[in-house]
Formats: structure tokens, C-alpha cells, sequence
């Protein structure tokens, strides 16, 4: 059991037949279903892909194909229209974006206010 386990450490992914034969050429006698036996009573599993691994997870989101309509026509063409679409700001944007940063920066760097109340 000392050897089996020393095996699975060094490599989880070999499963009972692999186990086996590296346990032959290390000069022990066993066969097949002794071992299974003794992986099953040591709790050791093989690590593998189960079964439906690739299937897609429903909770995530599916996105687009963004280029499906777009006849390519040159070399850099996808990356020029990608380009494009991404860093494309209309007027009204830059427009609230400059008001925006304007009030905040002139709030900033202005000094601040000395209110003197004068009771009478």
C-alpha cells in the first residue's frame, strides 16, 4: 500500500492498470484487481476529465460574434473597424465628460472660502 500510494503522489493520473506496471518493473508481484482493491480501501481516485466537461455552463453569458457581417477586405481590417467600435465617442459624450472634469477640477483647485459672521 506504501508503494501505491508513493506511485499516486508522484502522479494521480495513473489509474490501476499503469500502477500495476510500474509496480512490476519495480519487482513486486500483483495483479490488476488487487490494486483497484487497495486504490478503492485507500480512497484514491484518478484524476481524469469526467464526463460532460466541455459542456457549456448556462449561467454564463453568451456573446455575440461580432464580425458574423463584416466582408474582410485587408490586411489589419478586423483590428481597424474592432478599433473603431470601441473608442468611438459621440459629441454628447465628450461633451458631458469635459463638463464634468471641468466642475470637478475647478472645485479642487480653488482656493477655499472664509466665511466672516459678523453679529451685530
Amino acid at each position: 500500500m506504501k508503494a501505491i500510494d508513493e506511485i499516486y503522489t508522484e502522479s494521480p493520473f495513473y489509474g490501476s492498470r499503469k500502477i500495476t506496471e510500474t509496480l512490476k518493473q519495480q519487482g513486486h508481484t500483483v495483479n490488476r484487481k488487487r490494486i483497484q482493491r487497495l486504490m478503492n480501501t485507500m480512497g484514491l481516485e484518478v484524476i481524469y476529465p469526467k464526463p460532460n466537461f466541455s459542456k457549456p455552463d448556462m449561467s454564463h453569458r453568451k456573446y455575440p460574434y461580432l464580425l458574423k457581417d463584416l466582408k474582410i477586405e485587408g490586411t489589419d481590417h478586423v483590428l481597424i473597424n474592432r478599433f473603431h467600435e470601441l473608442f468611438h465617442l459621440n459629441i454628447l459624450t465628450l461633451l458631458i465628460i469635459s463638463l464634468v472634469g471641468d466642475c470637478f477640477f475647478s472645485v479642487i483647485s480653488s482656493p477655499p472660502h472664509s466665511f466672516d459672521i459678523k453679529w451685530v
